[in-house]
């Protein structure tokens, strides 16, 4: 995940040798200047990438403790709709 305040990415977990590293767009910004198609081919991927503004009210909850201050401060509180 970036981390902010240093600016700097952290990771979440031990990484082995070798292992691909990726990076979730959906966490860095509010709207994409460029939106894209991705071709990860996750089953869990978003398919195309616009922006955290763009995410169900529920996916921006499930991706909030990994997103800087700026976003988690426009993710509508359980039950209300924007």
């Amino acid at each position: 995940m970036f981390d902010w305040d240093g600016v700097f990415l952290r990771a979440l977990r031990d990484i082995e040798a070798g292992e691909e590293l990726t990076c979730n767009y959906m966490t860095t910004d509010w709207e994409l200047h460029e939106k894209f198609v991705c071709t990860c081919g996750a089953p869990n991927c978003y398919g195309e990438l616009k922006g955290f503004k763009y995410l169900s009210p529920e996916q921006q909850q499930a991706l909030a403790p990994f997103v800087p201050e700026f976003l988690r401060k426009r993710i509508p509180p359980k039950g209300v709709a924007r």
